[in-house]
């Protein structure tokens, strides 16, 4: 109804991205348009977030930056306003630029009780990769990878769900 009245939903002197962090056998995509695709027919889906940070440049500076903090710190062009500037180009051929002020991210909220979905999500937030199968890490589930990392966190988790199914 907000919306429809035209009325802004929140004010905020930052600017706020909202990234996905689904797993990919759930994430939504985006079809290119059919004259894009018949010209690069590579791939038909526009690239998302997480395909972004996948392709980042492969530097030094970006080896150990995390999901969230790659969109939070940088900005990506696909042409370049300012040459003088310093910038990076990442594997799409597009021009990656250290914001001058770091945005807020959000993401989908899950809970541990979306199963598979919740785990890919800890998992995403807290580690850098170049491919989503790091995430697996040679693991058949995304939970088995998170309880091998985070073995207390795994344990505080279930005694919670334990205990908010006996209430």
């Amino acid at each position: 109804m907000v919306l429809l009245l035209g009325y802004k939903l929140c004010r905020s002197s930052i600017a706020v991205n909202y990234l996905p962090s689904s797993p990919p056998f759930s994430r939504s995509r985006s079809i290119k348009p059919v004259h894009i695709i018949l010209s690069d027919n590579e791939n038909p889906y526009w690239d998302d977030a997480i395909d972004k940070y996948l392709k980042r440049p492969r530097n030094t500076i970006f080896n150990e930056i995390t999901y969230p903090k790659y969109h939070q710190q940088y900005q990506i062009y696909t042409k370049l306003t300012n040459p003088n500037r310093q910038h990076w180009i990442d594997l799409n051929g597009y021009y990656v630029v250290k914001r001058q002020k770091e945005i807020l991210v959000r993401f989908h909220y899950t809970t541990v009780d979306s199963g598979e979905e919740f785990f890919y999500q800890q998992l995403l937030l807290r580690f850098p990769f170049y491919d989503e199968v790091e995430l697996l890490n040679n693991f058949t589930t995304y939970k088995e990878h998170f309880q091998s990392i985070f073995p207390q966190e795994y344990q505080e988790l279930t005694t919670h769900i334990k205990r908010k199914s006996i209430i």
